[in-house]
């Protein structure tokens, strides 16, 4: 009974959000297969992740569904890399010191971009700039754009990957 210890660690990953393509914003998608992602929780336990592989009907991209928790291209959940990030229960995190320096140095790269997209996303939603200025270090002007509480991080590359803005070569969607 091997496989069902196996199947005890496997987690189908499907969204109750309808599907639009970041590339064409067509609502018209193929299911064309799965495959495994592991995921390290902020617990530091391994689960296995099944992500269904979309194609895009109308512009024939491949995407990948991703629950919230999953920053595309990191192992970690995203509740790990917010903690760093935020210098927050360091001693907690489950991965070594190369691998949190790592991650700030990617954000540290990144802030410019995400600050960008989020300032496109609110005049493409509401057709108005705040002109207000940002105050504060990256972070603090990224979180004055999507709010304190816990998961700003997701709510950000969920913002860049929604408007197609999501700097890797590949695309990704986000269920949620």
């Amino acid at each position: 009974m091997s496989w069902l210890k196996t199947l005890s660690q496997v987690f189908f990953v499907r969204s109750l959000e309808p599907f639009f393509c970041p590339c064409c914003q067509s609502d018209k998608k193929a299911v064309v297969g799965s495959r495994n992602r592991t995921l390290i929780r902020s617990t530091g336990v391994k689960i296995i992740l099944r992500i269904r592989r979309l194609r895009c009907k109308n512009c024939g991209i491949m995407h990948h569904e991703l629950p919230l928790e999953v920053i595309p291209y990191k192992r970690h959940e995203a509740e790990s890399i917010e903690a760093v990030l935020e210098e927050k229960n360091l001693l907690d995190t489950p991965a070594d010191e190369f691998t949190l320096k790592r991650w700030r140095t990617w954000f540290a790269g990144l802030t410019s971009h995400l600050l960008g997209v989020l300032a496109s996303a609110v005049l493409k939603s509401s057709g108005e700039m705040d002109t207000t200025p940002l105050t504060g270090d990256a972070l603090q002007r990224i979180r004055q754009t999507v709010g304190n509480a816990p998961g700003w991080l997701s709510r950000v590359v969920q913002t860049a990957i929604k408007n197609n803005c999501w700097v890797q070569t590949r695309s990704a969607f986000h269920a949620g």
